[in-house]
């Protein structure tokens, strides 16, 4: 089957779940909500039993990654891995994870790095609350309430900052790049992996287009778009404080993205 044939064959498909579905909600009002920080904290108090009972009762909150294809626990692992690789490239010492949910990063990453010390802020108080019940154990990590679109730290605080499917969230994505470029120290590293739309998104039909787009609104993905897209930035530069000097280098992981971006 060509791959046109495939894509009109789940458009009519698309389309006809959407009907479906037509009865029972609004939807051209979701597809026109704009969601931000006042729908993540009930969105994620709410869900927060699927999260534990559906997802992983070990706290974790993102996709595993399993190149093989096939699902296993393990996988949740991936990506401490991908940002453990980074901390000890570069030899850093202080380390910031953005949104960083019940902690499960940041205790794996605490456990087997004890000389690094390891914070994290979620603005969410039920996860930072759980978060410090493991985060007690563990002398070099600490755990905060907070909004990372406003990070409560100093000027070049940290050597390395990371993001697991966070700024996915966020409700001003470069307002957040800006928080991380203030407080990363010269030198310092941005290492995010989150989700993002295919590169042929602008090529489906409406149909298809549309049920991302609630995908998006009902799991509060407020930006999303392609990633070639954001790696150059909006019209607008992202980083007004400081001149721009990017890294980026490849990691064997087909998704989600990552991009790894040094600070000057």
């Amino acid at each position: 089957m060509s791959l046109e044939n495939a894509d009109r064959i789940l458009e009519a498909d698309d389309d006809k779940r959407l009907k479906d579905l037509d009865p029972y909600f609004d939807l051209p009002r979701l597809l026109s909500e704009r969601r931000g920080n006042d729908v993540v904290v009930p969105y994620f108090k709410q869900s927060a039993p699927l999260y534990f009972f559906a997802h992983s009762m070990r706290g974790a909150m993102h996709m595993a990654l399993n190149p093989d294809g096939s699902f296993h626990p393990r996988g949740y692992r991936a990506q401490s891995l991908i940002v453990e690789r980074q901390i000890r490239m570069l030899g850093a010492r202080r380390v910031l994870e953005i949104g960083c949910g019940r902690g499960f990063n940041l205790f794996s990453l605490a456990r087997r790095n004890s000389e690094v010390a390891f914070l994290g802020i979620d603005l969410t108080p039920w996860h930072v609350r759980v978060a410090r019940l493991v985060a007690w154990r563990r002398r070099n990590l600490d755990i905060q309430e907070g909004d990372f679109h406003r990070l409560p730290y100093a000027d070049d605080s940290f050597d390395l900052v990371f993001s697991v499917e966070a700024i996915c969230h966020a409700a001003d994505i470069y307002k957040v790049v800006e928080e991380v470029r203030r407080v990363l120290r010269p030198g310092g590293r941005f290492v995010t992996i989150e989700p993002w739309r295919g590169p042929r998104f602008e090529t489906f039909g409406e149909a298809a287009r549309n049920a991302v787009r609630l995908v998006e609104t009902v799991f509060i993905l407020p930006n999303m778009q392609e990633f070639d897209r954001w790696l150059v930035g909006p019209d607008r530069p992202p980083h007004t404080s400081k001149p721009s000097r990017l890294a980026l280098p490849e990691l064997p992981l087909p998704w989600p993205r990552t991009r790894s971006q040094a600070a000057p």
